[in-house]
């Protein structure tokens, strides 16, 4: 279990920011980070300051997360952020001969956290990831 996680179970506050793509960011995406947890810290009490409008935030009440099952290569048919609607197919993993190993689709309707990007991926990779607001 990962940390943030962890922590969420025992109820212990945890925050997980992600910003980025593919270990890459942009200078304007580590200043909407700062924001992110300036945001957070007026939410909670700790500070009172205001600078800016804050952004309509989605709560994501249950998340979904898939991984590979087997070796094999990866086409995601979503992108994150996309909705996606319960029985849409989030992607496929295929064998290197181009057998189907498996199809993935939303148990319900959501929004999409991340995907994988890589075409190759092994047993056990994170594929994509749902959530329901």
């Amino acid at each position: 279990m990962l940390p943030y996680s962890r922590a969420a179970h025992l109820g212990i506050p945890a925050l997980l920011l992600e910003r980025g793509c593919r270990g890459q960011w942009s200078e304007s995406e580590v200043t909407a980070m700062v924001e992110d947890v300036l945001c957070l810290l007026d939410h909670l009490g700790v500070r009172s300051h205001s600078p800016s409008e804050h952004p309509f935030q989605t709560a994501i009440r249950q998340a979904r997360y898939l991984e590979a099952p087997n070796d094999g290569f990866w086409y995601s048919a979503v992108s994150a952020g996309a909705s996606v609607q319960q029985g849409q197919i989030l992607g496929r993993l295929v064998d290197a001969g181009g057998r189907e190993l498996a199809v993935y689709t939303a148990d319900w309707d959501g929004i999409v956290l991340y995907h994988t990007v890589t075409l190759g991926v092994q047993q056990g990779d994170a594929l994509v990831a749902y959530g329901r607001p």
